[in-house]
């Protein structure tokens, strides 16, 4: 933190969901993030990523709430899991950061990049709160998912039940509110207290954003 991020002006933190949870490829920030001509949810648009996730707060600890405390503005992307090279993925990200250095004018877009297809980013807010207790496993069982991440799913909709070993159900998800998947577990072994899924709520796109 001390020797990277406490004097950047602009952080765009590049992850995937890790071994066992799936996400869309998305582009998220904190509501209100700008720092001089930065605008944060117009770089999030810019990155050119299937959703830009909108987060009312953000976190204390997170790269990017590092970096806004000391006056920049921070960015994460996130997409499926896995320990897997993709490069689909991989092209997606590199050319994710040039398309957000191109809108600051830091860089041109070379002709093969500008000419990509680049559809509008459906949009959704939320705290993204992964530390959250709605939607866990009660107890120790095996987690069979009935939504995929970045569904639209609406209120009351199955997103996944959990059996024990013998494939008895023993705790069926249901959709609490008309939301969109942001994040749902891929792997089946869960332990008591894990959470499953985490949803956000479609949102329109802000006034001035690439999109």
């Amino acid at each position: 933190a001390r020797d990277v991020l406490d004097a950047a002006d602009l952080v765009i933190d590049l992850h995937t969901a890790g071994r066992r949870y799936d996400m869309p490829f998305l582009a998220g920030f904190r509501s209100g993030s700008v720092a001089g001509s930065m605008d944060a949810a117009d770089l999030a648009a810019a990155f050119g990523a299937d959703f830009v996730w909108e987060h009312p707060e953000l976190a204390p600890g997170r790269t990017i709430s590092h970096v806004e405390q000391h006056g920049g503005v921070g960015l994460y992307v996130e997409s499926i899991g896995g320990e897997r090279l993709d490069p689909r993925r991989v092209r997606n990200y590199v050319t994710g950061v040039i398309r957000v250095l191109a809108r600051l004018g830091m860089v041109e877009l070379a002709p093969d990049i500008a000419s990509l297809p680049c559809p509008p980013a459906r949009h959704v807010r939320g705290d993204g709160d992964v530390d959250a207790t709605e939607l866990v496993a009660r107890r120790m069982s095996y987690f069979v998912p009935a939504a995929d991440a970045g569904d639209e799913v609406e209120t009351g909709r199955l997103l996944g039940v959990l059996v024990d070993h013998a494939g008895a159900e023993i705790q069926r998800l249901a959709c609490p509110r008309t939301s969109t998947v942001m994040m749902m577990r891929r792997s089946a072994a869960v332990e008591q207290g894990e959470m499953l899924v985490v949803l956000a709520s479609p949102a329109e796109p802000p006034a001035g954003s690439a999109d």
